[in-house]
């Protein structure tokens, strides 16, 4: 809502130009020009450069696994002059899917004066240049956040609005954000009308709220969660992957997901592997795969990984392959190896995935798929 990016992911995956007006490629894809869109502001009313993407991306690359293998692939981050920003690589890179991805950590962009290289430093001052402004003097701590529409949003003027692509067009003047931890008293004030939308309502309310004529239940995201176990590696006896492999064998993911999400088979699956289902990479046992890039949790780079330290070097060098650019049955045919690797190594234990509805009053029209957002929602005329 508040800040953006320079390019945006639909919900197939596929990224295009957000704040970016488009870009240039040249040397056989070693050397990629992004210009910016004319008109962009910060919510302070400057102007976005190029000079603060240069700044914002480093931050950025820096937590996230994804960012940090663009910026390895990176000779050359610069400034050519306002509006434009050059990447000289040191090999083909997918520099649109890296720059918007959905997930994780997000490439948003902020002014150069927040963009502390050092992602350890907070930001204290909500600056963005998207179709919402924060409102910092409405927040309530742990129960309200405030967001008005900003005039001086510029959406892209082509396209069809689609998750983080496409024109984001905001037609409420204002979003109030409540965070109400109990569940019957969330349910109570969307069914009496004192709110609109409940983003996750809780399983075991669900047939209520569905026996309520003006509250649609739905279903935006159909990837849904993928939920797993990981052990620390780095203690016994987990660190002997022969008892991981033990433990996976006794594992029922049914079990977990009836626990997590009751017991409405079409709000989760079980049989699920490394994978989630879904992605290019089709394996022969039937799990499919979103990009091993943005797969952060099937990494084995052990103590300077993320947390669990799983130490695979065999899925590490089958990653880097698909960089280099696999596709079609040779893609698949990798997703397939890594799988089968990962069963050996076991860097996780996966339980299953659930499905998470949503619940809104009637008159909201045109809600987001995969998340909430409020740019494109628009209410229904009376």
């Amino acid at each position: 809502m508040v800040f953006d990016t320079l390019y945006g992911q639909n919900g197939r995956f596929e990224a295009s130009p957000q704040m970016v007006e488009g870009h240039t490629v040249e040397n056989n894809g070693l050397l990629w020009k992004l210009r910016l869109r004319e008109g962009l502001k910060w919510h302070d009313g400057e102007p976005v450069l190029a000079r603060d993407c240069v700044a914002s991306i480093p931050r950025w690359a820096a937590r996230d696994a994804y960012g940090g293998t663009l910026m390895g692939a990176t000779a050359e981050f610069s400034v050519l002059d306002d509006r434009i920003i050059q990447f000289r690589l040191k090999r083909p890179f997918p520099l649109p899917d890296a720059l918007g991805k959905l997930g994780g950590y997000v490439a948003f962009i902020l002014p150069e004066r927040l963009a502390d290289p050092d992602p350890a430093k907070i930001v204290t001052e909500i600056i963005g240049s998207g179709p919402f402004r924060y409102l910092a003097g409405e927040r309530v701590s742990g129960a309200r956040n405030v967001y008005e529409r900003f005039p001086g949003y510029v959406p892209r003027p082509d396209g069809t609005t689609d998750v983080m692509a496409g024109p984001k067009l905001a037609h409420f003047d204002r979003v109030e954000w409540h965070t109400i931890p109990d569940a019957a008293t969330a349910a109570t004030a969307l069914q009496t009308g004192e709110m609109d939308w409940w983003e996750q309502p809780t399983a075991d309310l669900l047939p209520a709220l569905r026996q309520h004529r003006d509250l649609p239940v739905e279903l935006l995201d159909t990837i849904g969660f993928y939920a797993f176990r990981r052990p620390n590696h780095l203690q016994k006896p987990f660190n002997n992957p022969a008892f991981r492999r033990a433990v996976l064998g006794a594992i029922n993911q049914a079990d977990y997901m009836t626990a997590t999400a009751g017991t409405d088979q079409s709000l989760w699956r079980d049989g699920v592997g490394f994978f989630l289902p879904g992605g290019p990479m089709d394996t022969t046992a039937g799990i499919n795969a979103l990009n091993p890039s943005v797969h952060a949790y099937l990494r084995g780079t052990g103590a300077s990984g993320q947390w669990g330290w799983p130490d695979s070097p065999a899925l590490e060098a089958m990653r880097t392959e698909w960089f280099n650019g696999v596709t079609g049955d040779a893609e698949r045919t990798l997703g397939a190896r890594m799988q089968a690797q990962a069963f050996q190594d076991v860097p996780y234990m996966p339980t299953g995935i659930f499905f998470q509805p949503t619940a809104h009053h009637r008159s909201l029209v045109d809600l987001p798929k995969m998340f909430a957002l409020f740019y494109g929602v628009k209410r229904r005329p009376s």
